[in-house]
């Protein structure tokens, strides 16, 4: 699997290498004036990069937890195609999601898929059978593979143009802390009850997330909207 890993980091070096930039000639490049809270990461991001720090929490547990689990409850043999079957419907799903975020913007997007990942959570923790351990990874995929890419937009729109490579790393370091915490805390947990109920508690934990992320960023969006609609 470290080999395979390796080789496959290796190829993304040699097509990085490949990818041509066209850089701006000198004379259009603007220095804007910067102090170091701008220097470290883009402060418009952060926002939205809480909120995915909040939900990374529960993803790692599936990243860390769930072919444990599914040893757990006899489903070893179908253990290996929970994140196959996760892949599939986040790819079937973003032609239409990535339209919906066109034209509806992102709370449409957001809120929804929410909802999703937490049923998603809710089907693991009672999961009893293959077919719903995988439907499980069905709705994780539309619930946080829909958020995720979402929120990594938002982070992108809300800061100036200029500074969309610092805001894509401001969300990345912080949604990185949400994981490397959350695998921490899932440990513990877990160490004090079944990863069944963990997975079923962690349903009520994102649908927290609905009011901290529009605490958070969706009230702000929801206004930029009508302010749009209004203008229109």
């Amino acid at each position: 699997m470290l080999l395979i890993a390796g080789a496959a980091a290796f190829l993304g070096l040699l097509s990085g290498l490949l990818i041509n930039i066209k850089e701006d000639k000198k004379e259009d490049r603007k220095l804007l004036p910067m102090n170091w809270r701008d220097a470290i990461f883009e402060t418009k991001a952060v926002p939205v990069a809480l909120a995915g720090a909040f939900f990374a929490i529960v993803y790692s547990s599936i990243l860390s937890f769930v072919s444990v689990y599914a040893g757990e409850i006899g489903l070893s043999h179908v253990s290996s195609y929970f994140f196959v079957v996760y892949a599939v419907v986040l790819l079937l799903s973003r032609p239409f999601t990535g339209r919906w975020y066109d034209l509806h913007g992102p709370n449409f997007i957001v809120y929804p898929a929410i909802v999703l990942f937490s049923a998603g959570m809710v089907i693991l923790g009672t999961a009893d059978s293959a077919m719903f351990f995988l439907a499980a990874a069905a709705f994780a995929g539309l619930g946080w593979g829909t958020l995720f890419p979402t929120f990594q937009t938002i982070a992108i729109q809300s800061s100036p143009p200029k500074r969309a490579a610092m805001a894509t790393a401001t969300f990345l370091s912080i949604f990185d802390i949400g994981i490397g915490l959350g695998s921490f805390l899932v440990g513990l947990a877990a160490a004090k009850i079944s990863l069944g109920d963990l997975y079923t508690y962690s349903t009520v934990y994102v649908l927290a997330g609905l009011l901290l992320y529009y605490l958070l960023q969706g009230h702000k969006l929801k206004k930029q909207k009508k302010k749009e609609v209004n203008a229109a």
